[in-house]
């Protein structure tokens, strides 16, 4: 009578190489944290740890959600110097619709450009106030010299 087989032991199924790459880089960026220096921004970030397969306007927004208290103004344009951003996940990243997330980005460009424009206005009225006063203080002097009056 023939012998039974002999059972071959199966090496554990190896997933291919990109998909392990994939899930070695997920687990990595959920654990990673960048502190952002004076002259950062989100945008040179967000390419930066860009994972595979993410649009660049969803990094944008999946690191803001993450870190809402390192903006200013709650503007993705307005990044605090100093901050530890926590890095997502290219999952967490991947649940934010790509169409969601350039309408988001949009309207932060649209926010910031506003309130830029209010800084220059603002920069500009106090640089005419400024001047106006200088020019107030100058004829106060001007008369003070001639004056004796104590004031």
């Amino acid at each position: 009578m023939p012998s039974a087989p002999t059972p071959v032991a199966l090496a554990p199924a190896q997933p291919a190489p990109a998909v392990a790459a994939a899930r070695a880089q997920q687990s990595v960026e959920a654990s990673d944290t960048y502190r952002i220096r004076r002259g950062d921004t989100l945008g040179v970030i967000a390419r930066k740890w860009k994972p595979e397969g993410v649009t660049y306007e969803q990094m944008l927004v999946g690191l803001y959600e993450v870190n809402r208290s390192a903006f200013i103004r709650e503007n993705i344009n307005l990044i605090r110097a100093g901050a530890t951003l926590f890095i997502p996940g290219r999952e967490d990243v991947l649940a934010i619709s790509a169409v969601d997330a350039t309408r988001q980005v949009r309207t932060h460009m649209v926010a910031f450009t506003k309130y830029r424009e209010s800084v220059v206005n603002a920069g500009a009225e106090s640089a005419r106030i400024s001047q106006g006063r200088r020019e107030v203080i100058g004829r106060r002097a001007a008369g003070a010299k001639k004056s004796t009056r104590a004031m």
